[in-house]
This record gives C-alpha cells, structure tokens and sequence, in this order.
C-alpha cells in the first residue's frame, strides 16, 4: 500500500479481519505505482493497492474509490485569504512543501513530485517549493505554524482540520484526480482466500467513498 492507502483503508481492514478472521495476518509494504507491479510479479506480495495508471496484460485490477486534489495552509498564515478562496496568484506567491518519492535524483527537480510535472505541462506554472518530504500522511504536521502550503488529498486533509488548525482551500486551476485499485497477478485470480481478501477490501472501499469519510463524530 501506499501511505494515503494505510490511512483510508487499512484501519478498516485491520477491524475486519480482527473480527471475522482472527487467524489471518497482515502485512503490510510500502509500494509506489513501480515497486508495488514489481513486487506483484516477484510473487513477494498478494495484492498492490494504490494508484496505477499502468499495468500489464497479465495483471487484473479492480478501482475503490477516487479522489482529488486539495490544498491546505496553516490559518496562521496571515498571507492567506480571509475568505475561503484562494486566487492563482496567491497560491503561487506562497511557499510549498512538496511531497515526492524522487529520493534517488539530484539536482532542483529532486524537489518535484508527479503533480509539480501535471501542472506545468498542462497550466504552465510552477511553484515555489521550499521543503520536500516523501510520505503524505507527514504533510499536515509539516506544515502546521508554518507559512508552507501543500497539496494533498481531500481526505487526508479534511481529518486534520480541526485539531491541527489548517485550512482547506480549492485548487485555483484545472487539475485531474486519482484512482485508488488493487492489483494483483492472474495467476492469483482463482484463489479462494485471495478472493475472500479482494471482496473485503472491496466492500471497505465503499465505505472510504461515502460522503462522511474521514470524519468521526467527535471531529464534526
């Protein structure tokens, strides 16, 4: 899985399985759109699940749930609107932390993520990116009481809002989301146990999509 995955769909799953079949074990590795397809057809893990864009002919896949881009700010940031809108401009002048998995590569575009690459072949544009860190989930605490502005998931920011004193803000451009899927090799397809495995997640999947998701009572 990757991060944003153990944090939508793993708790659930960990209940599940806790629940219904305690003699199951879980583990978890940490995959990207490349080592998770390698590692499926290394037969080193059962299913992959993350955001995939490409796979190949003897690989089956499945979608969960989709999601899209917001981005978020410390309200201590007196740079930030008062408003719940924030213009082009704005987000440009600010200060980014970027989140990119590029730890092998040197130089400026080190610093850069998928998403930086997007919005410059589609909008031209380019932000001003100040810190690089290679994991989502650390973002909001990144960059709480600091000026920094990242770009992350709605859900994931959605569950820190209240506790960690960040605003949402709608991205001021034009830009795609994801889809979260589980892939896993043909071979596996009949198994008996590794169905059972799919159809759980499945189910938790719709969970994750519901509106309410993240939220829980004590954070409305």
């Amino acid at each position: 899985m990757s991060d944003y995955v153990e944090f939508t769909l793993l708790p659930s799953l960990v209940r599940v399985c806790a629940k219904i079949a305690p003699g199951v074990t879980l583990s978890v590795r940490a995959v990207d759109r490349g080592t998770g397809l390698d590692l499926l057809d290394a037969s080193a893990i059962d299913l992959a699940i993350g955001y995939f864009p490409e796979t190949k002919s003897w690989h089956a896949s499945e979608a969960l749930f989709s999601e899209r881009w917001v981005c978020v700010g410390c309200d201590c940031n007196d740079a930030l609107p008062t408003r719940n809108r924030l213009t082009l401009k704005q987000y440009l002048a600010n200060p980014h932390l970027v989140v990119s998995s590029r730890e092998n590569r040197v130089g400026p575009d080190a610093m850069l993520g998928d998403f930086d690459e997007a919005l410059f072949r589609v909008h031209g544009l380019r932000r001003r990116v100040v810190t690089s860190i290679p994991h989502f989930l650390a973002a909001p605490f990144v960059i709480e009481r600091t000026p920094l502005l990242a770009t992350i998931e709605e859900r994931l920011a959605k569950r820190h809002l209240g506790h960690l004193g960040l605003r949402l803000f709608a991205l001021p451009f034009e830009v795609a989301g994801f889809e979260v899927s589980q892939v896993w090799h043909r071979s596996r397809a009949a198994d008996p146990a590794h169905r059972w495995l799919r159809e759980r997640i499945n189910e938790l999947a719709a969970e994750v999509a519901s509106p309410e998701f993240p939220l829980r009572k004590e954070d409305q």
